[in-house]
């Protein structure tokens, strides 16, 4: 009788066990993280501009669509983050060229009222 016991509770905590071991195998898919990586590369300066600046950043994108539609979905998530952070790495680079471009053109600004200052002083 006790052996029947001992049998059916080892059974049972194997149950327990593989059912456990099943849920923590299964990765969900990273519909957030594709989605997010999508909205990144697609939104501003526009895809094309960003994939000039920043490389090609669909192709990581492509390949988290793709390795999801295959159930590689931890793949999928790395794929599709490193394609949002390319994608807002772009975006920065983006804003400190247009930056950059303004300081400029401030500076130019100045210089011309600086002259303009000078000649209005000296007459």
């Amino acid at each position: 009788m006790q052996s029947i016991r001992f049998k059916s509770g080892r059974l049972v905590l194997g149950a327990l066990l593989a059912g456990t071991l099943a849920a923590c195998a299964s990765v969900p898919r990273p519909t957030t993280e594709l989605s997010a990586a999508r909205t990144s590369i697609d939104s501003r300066a526009g895809r094309r501009r960003r994939c000039r600046d920043a490389g090609p950043c669909p192709r990581p994108l492509d390949a988290a669509e793709n390795a999801a539609a295959n159930d590689d979905n931890t793949r999928a998530r790395r794929l599709a983050e490193q394609a949002n952070v390319d994608a807002q790495l772009a975006e920065a680079r983006a804003e400190a060229e247009r930056s950059e471009q303004a300081a400029l053109e401030l500076e130019t600004s100045l210089e011309t009222l600086r002259r303009e200052l000078d000649r209005g002083n000296s007459q």
